[in-house]
């Protein structure tokens, strides 16, 4: 009954050529994030005749009218942590079951092609990466069901393309969106052959012009606009640009993808989160406002040829006299190489009409006005922005409130002034800390000392968006009445440093 799954040992798994996908760079990466977690893999479960959604569509499209097809069906390799037997895993019993959730470090997709190549891959994200802590709100938890015992795991999707049908722009897409499907109620799930057909407005998603030439950022574009984003598309940026919209959106769980050229070599790769580290000395700042993006040293980035969980410094490199355009130095398994990055292309929830530049403005403005009526302090500070939904950032407000279990939660006053306010579904969030508070050694982030947050929807830059501005001890709101908009005030008792928004999955 059960010739389908084999229980073997993570060293037999590496160990056996026939489980190893192309190119080495992606197996000697899985291979070295799975050894590398905390809680390292020890066993493994092969399912055997596994049928892939993804893999599946790619198939019935293309695959099936070769004259040589590949088989229908995948493997799927299922990674623990915790040791099992064939045996037990069989019988099932509670204990095994509960071991086997307990330890689940995600699972492999190898696609059944001439080389093996790696499908849909959901890999546990490390706590560190050559020693660095990392953050990942861009992750997400995926259920698995393996032979009727539920297990789920929180990673950022990854896959490789197969050289065959798939470029990797198609994977780079899909990467950034296959997390997004649970967190905006209004994106469907897209197979990386829809993605292909929507990317050319074309019937059929594959050709051979496709794999020769691969897809242009424009063609990306149109893939995020017929998959229900909004996308934004940044061309040319300089290093330090690239690092702040990278880290303001994946921060806030929306994974950038990044256009690049590998020498005269178009390429595309996602980045799924950040580490950090000490910022410049001195900080480089606005009128004594910093930017939190200027603590991160690498991005973390998923590159469809090289691997997953990879670590990517940028630098500025001198072009055409006075322009300077990003360079990207990759830390691939085998060394690193350098890039140019050409473009961020960011997939926006649709309604979001507030650009991140704007707001930044509005967050010095608002700095500005707490610290000319004396409700911040005049000491250098560091801005942090977020793009969350409402709801959710109500419901963390509501589940973090402070109580007498909970001393460093949010103050009661503003957990109910933000609850009863009407906002849009998605809004800005801008959390203001003191500079000699940060410790970028640590993975928390600072004490929040103020925070505001800026209507989304907002079109006219000219007047100001906020919805609501938290200072010590105070709270501004704006209503909309019959009269117009009305700003009201609460005074906030008992107001202390408290804890920013949480590193949650999100939006």
């Amino acid at each position: 009954m059960f010739e389908r799954f084999q229980v073997v040992s993570a060293a037999d798994v590496f160990a056996d050529e026939n489980l190893q996908p192309y190119p080495e760079n992606v197996a000697d990466r899985l291979r070295a994030v799975l050894t590398a977690l905390d809680t390292p893999v020890r066993t493994a479960v092969i399912e055997s005749d596994y049928t892939d959604v993804d893999y599946s569509a790619s198939y019935y499209d293309q695959r099936g009218r070769s004259f040589t097809p590949d088989r229908r069906v995948t493997k799927r390799i299922h990674f623990f942590a915790a040791e099992f037997s064939e045996e037990d895993f069989v019988e099932a019993g509670q204990d095994t079951a509960r071991t086997m959730q307990d330890s689940y470090l995600g699972f492999a997709v190898l696609r059944p092609e001439t080389p093996v190549t790696l499908g849909r891959t959901f890999i546990a994200c490390p706590t560190t990466i050559g020693g660095r802590p990392v953050r990942f709100p861009t992750r997400s938890t995926t259920p698995v069901d393996l032979a009727g015992i539920p297990l789920e795991v929180e990673s950022c999707p990854y896959m490789s393309q197969d050289a065959k049908i798939m470029v990797c722009a198609t994977a780079a897409v899909w990467m950034s969106t296959a997390n997004l499907v649970d967190k905006m109620p209004s994106i469907a799930a897209h197979t990386t052959a829809e993605i292909t057909a929507v990317a050319m407005s074309l019937d059929r998603p594959f050709g051979p012009a496709v794999v020769r030439r691969g897809l242009s950022i424009v063609e990306m574009e149109q893939a995020f606009i017929r998959m229900g984003f909004d996308p934004r598309r940044h061309e040319y940026p300089n290093a330090d640009r690239v690092v702040e919209i990278c880290h303001l959106f994946s921060d806030s769980g929306i994974p950038p993808v990044l256009g690049i050229t590998i020498g005269s070599v178009g390429h595309a790769v996602t980045v799924v989160g950040y580490t950090l580290g000490p910022p410049p000395d001195p900080i480089p700042a606005f009128r004594d406002v910093a930017s939190a993006h200027q603590y991160v040293p690498y991005l973390v980035i998923h590159d469809d040829q090289r691997g997953m969980y990879l670590l990517a410094e940028l630098e500025n490199d001198p072009v055409d006299g006075d322009r300077r355009t990003a360079v990207l130095t990759i830390h691939a398994p085998n060394g690193p190489e350098r890039a140019r990055c050409t473009a961020i292309l960011v997939p926006f929830p649709r309604r979001v009409m507030l650009d991140a530049l704007e707001v930044t403005a509005q967050a010095g403005y608002w700095i500005e006005f707490g610290k000319r009526f004396g409700v911040i302090a005049e000491r250098k500070v560091v801005s942090r922005k977020l793009l969350v939904r409402s709801n959710s950032y109500k419901e963390t407000l509501l589940e973090n409130r402070r109580s007498p279990s909970k001393s460093d939660g949010y103050p009661k006053e503003l957990v109910d002034f933000a609850r009863a306010l009407p906002m849009p579904r998605y809004v800005w969030l801008i959390e203001i800390s003191y500079v000699e508070d940060w410790d970028p050694t640590s993975p928390t982030l600072p004490p929040v000392i103020a925070e505001f947050v800026l209507d989304s929807t907002l079109t006219e830059d000219r007047r100001p968006a906020f919805l609501m501005a938290h200072f010590p001890g105070l709270i501004l709101g704006n209503v909309v009445t019959e009269s117009g908009v009305e700003v009201v005030s609460e005074t906030v008792l008992d107001d202390r440093d408290h804890p920013p928004f949480p590193d949650i999955p999100r939006p």
